[in-house]
């Protein structure tokens, strides 16, 4: 069966409603539930593709309304990864929900924010997953504290990538000594000259 001229137009007209959205900074209520009305209705007809370039647009304006937001996240996949890491508009309780319920893949896109809050960093370093942890250490925008770091250094004993990722974020070589096999030289010398021998 051919698909309708209209049928046609959506993937197009998502991107471009997409696109016209995003480039103003204000709009009156009526546009915000016009725009989500669109939005949630072309979502099912619409590529994969196509989603996930819309998706990407969106996720960057600091002023995505929530239905919108909502629209894309209940899509899942890579179409709502680009909210999970980085959108300003995932309010912080479903971000924490998400750090504690969701799949490592979805832990994992949490990890990587750059304004990860104290309370997520702390439920994401109580993740088991390898995948969770390792995303987390890779973070440099991550405020990790002291107690943090040392979970990390703990769970990192036996995994490469962590350990290196930890080695190469710290400032002091001390609390690298349990994954000295991983520090570079400068910082094995720094913990030698500490405590004498490892």
């Amino acid at each position: 069966m051919r698909p309708s001229g209209d049928q046609d137009l959506r993937p197009g007209l998502l991107n471009t409603l997409a696109e016209l959205f995003v480039s103003l900074d204000h709009h009156s209520v009526d546009e915000i539930r016009q725009f989500e009305a669109a939005v949630e209705g072309l979502l099912p007809h619409t590529s994969p593709e196509v989603r996930l370039s819309a998706a990407n647009k969106l996720a960057d304006y600091p002023h995505c309304p929530r239905g919108v937001v909502n629209a894309f996240l209940a899509q899942g996949g890579e179409v709502a990864e680009p909210f999970i890491r980085r959108s300003v508009c995932v309010p912080q309780d479903l971000l924490e929900q998400m750090a504690k319920e969701s799949s490592a893949a979805v832990a994992s896109w949490v990890a990587s924010r750059v304004d990860l809050a104290n309370t997520l960093i702390t439920i994401l370093c109580g993740r088991q997953e390898i995948e969770v942890l390792r995303a987390l250490g890779r973070n440099l925008m991550a405020p990790l504290d002291r107690e943090h770091f040392e979970d990390l250094v703990r769970q990192a004993r036996f995994d490469r990538p962590l350990a290196r990722s930890l080695c190469m974020r710290s400032r002091d070589p001390l609390l690298i000594a349990p994954i000295f096999m991983y520090a570079n030289t400068a910082q094995r010398d720094a913990i030698i000259l500490d405590r004498g021998q490892i």
